[in-house]
This record gives C-alpha cells, structure tokens and sequence, in this order.
C-alpha cells in the first residue's frame, strides 16, 4: 500500500472513489450527517478544489495496487498566543473502504498525519469523532487518542 498527497487534480478521484462512500456511511450515525439535496458533486467539487489549493489543508490517500482503499483530510491549525498549546493537526476526514478495516489501512494514514505535524512542529493531532462510530473510536484509541472534549447539540 502506497499514501500520496493529493493534489487539484485528484479531486474529482477524492469525491467519488473515497469521500462520497464516507459521507454516505456516515449518514447512518447521526441526523446531522445527512446529505442535503443540493448538488453533491459540484458542491463537492468546490469543497474539495479550494482545500486543495490552501497550503493549510492537506489530503492523502492511500492506494492499493492503485485502487483507492482509504484518505485522511488535515488541516494545521494554530491556538491563540495565550494558550500553551502550539500549531495542531485537525483531521477533518478519515475513511477506509470496508474490506481494509482491521488491517492497518488506518493506522497508516494516522502516522502519516502525525508525520506531517511532526514535520510542521505541531503540538498535537487532534480529531473528532462520532459517538456511535465504535469502530473509529476504537481505532483511534488504540492509536493513542485520548478524550478530551464532548460536542453536544440541541434541535431548534
């Protein structure tokens, strides 16, 4: 398996091959992942270019055989001057294609984030995550992600 940074030119691969399936999977946790019934790929596609252009966000995909089997999205982000905490890794994105899971794949893009915040001299690499997506917790704990904060929400 192989993890290349994707470019411009790979978003249109992005979307459909790794992000759409994601979006969809995640539809099943929670109401607030619904997909709205705007344009999906155009939307997409917009989302994605303007990322892909900002030296602030990065995306690798792992491929296998050149068959796309997993991404992880980053963005390097900074805290305020008052805070001790420095520049920190947020991923935004993490997926890997069913018949990957449980064999690494995800822990490959992992150390591939944490190399990149180790390579921008970032405190942290720091994630969110649903909570009925045990599977994703799970990795991520084994990974070495502790809990620190709790998002809630109320419907208006």
């Amino acid at each position: 398996m192989e993890i290349f940074e994707a470019d411009v030119s790979d978003a249109e691969y992005l979307i459909k091959d790794l992000w759409q399936p994601l979006v969809e999977e995640m539809e099943g946790f929670s109401k607030h992942n619904s997909l709205s019934d705007e344009d999906l790929q155009s939307e997409a596609f917009r989302y994605f270019t303007g990322r892909l252009n900002d030296d602030t966000h990065k995306f690798f995909i792992l491929e296998d055989d050149g068959d796309a089997v997993g991404f992880v999205g980053l963005e390097l982000r900074s805290t305020q001057s008052f805070f001790e905490m420095g520049d920190y890794i947020e991923i935004h994105e993490l997926f890997v294609v069913e018949e990957y899971r449980r064999n690494g794949a995800g822990s490959k893009l992992l150390e591939r984030a944490e190399t990149f915040a180790e390579k921008n001299e970032c405190d942290s690499v720091q994630l969110s995550v649903d909570v009925r997506n045990m599977e994703a917790k799970k990795l991520y704990a084994e990974s070495g992600f502790d809990d620190e904060r709790v998002k809630m929400i109320k419907e208006l």
